[in-house]
């Protein structure tokens, strides 16, 4: 897919400052960050969410927490990878490896999609805490872009990957919440716990 100039162009220049700023501390402290969005740390935080509410019966929360993570992570991100086929960044840049397409950027999306599926979960598991709601979002947004913005500074993707993989999975997030609230499915599986 042709991406326009003037974003090439940006994204490079952010690369190219991101050198300027390297050290042995933020590395240390991105790689941290960048490991938090791993599929290895999605699928062991998917399992154990999804365990969890299936051994307290809570089988609505667990489906939709599976399907919540699963779609967009392991369908969606992927078919656009390869729909819009976007080279990562020259290996030059690279702190640590990254193999498959670079737009959208699947840790961007997939941190959005865990961890605001597992925050929406506990505020509805937990409802006495939902007073905390728009603190919990705050951080759940800020700890989001972290991750994002790690996977620019480990050079595995450019800024434009990691702006839309943000987007797209809020907008998925979203979507799905709509989902619990507004499903025959969902309303089925409160009426079997009642």
């Amino acid at each position: 897919m042709f991406f326009p100039d003037f974003i090439n162009t940006w994204d490079h220049r952010v690369l190219e400052w991101i050198l300027t700023i390297r050290n042995p501390s933020l590395s240390l402290l991105f790689r941290f960050l960048t490991s938090l969005g791993n599929a290895s740390t999605v699928v062991i935080l998917t399992c154990f969410v999804v365990g969890y509410f299936y051994y307290h019966k809570n089988y609505f929360h667990s489906f939709w927490f599976a399907i919540t993570v699963i779609i967009p992570t392991v369908i969606i991100n992927p078919l656009l990878k390869q729909i819009i086929h976007r080279p990562r960044p020259e290996e030059i840049y690279h702190l640590v490896s990254a193999t498959s397409y670079s737009f959208p950027s699947g840790h961007s999306l997939g941190s959005v999609v865990v961890y605001g599926a597992l925050a929406f979960l506990l505020m509805e598991h937990f409802p006495k805490e939902k007073k905390y709601s728009l603190g919990i979002w705050i951080f759940v947004g800020a700890f989001s872009f972290l991750i994002a913005m790690s996977r620019v500074y480990v050079g595995v993707h450019y800024l434009f990957d990691t702006i839309a993989g943000l987007s797209l999975g809020g907008f998925l997030l979203y979507q799905f919440i709509h989902l619990f609230y507004n499903n025959s499915i969902a309303r089925k599986f409160k009426e079997d716990r009642k």
